[in-house]
């Protein structure tokens, strides 16, 4: 009773695809921006972006 019913998903466990491709090497990516009223640097008093 208890068997026929626990989880339908245990069957399908030893099947596994083939894979369709192998990741060999990535590299990360960020952005960062700053929003900020004064556009000069507090440590050494140079303007951030110069326009």
């Amino acid at each position: 009773m208890g068997d026929e019913n626990e989880n339908s998903c245990d069957k399908f466990d030893d099947v596994k695809p083939d894979k369709m491709f192998t990741l060999k090497k990535w590299n990360a990516v960020a952005m960062w921006s700053w929003d900020v009223e004064c556009d000069t640097c507090a440590i050494c008093r140079v303007q951030v972006m110069g326009e």
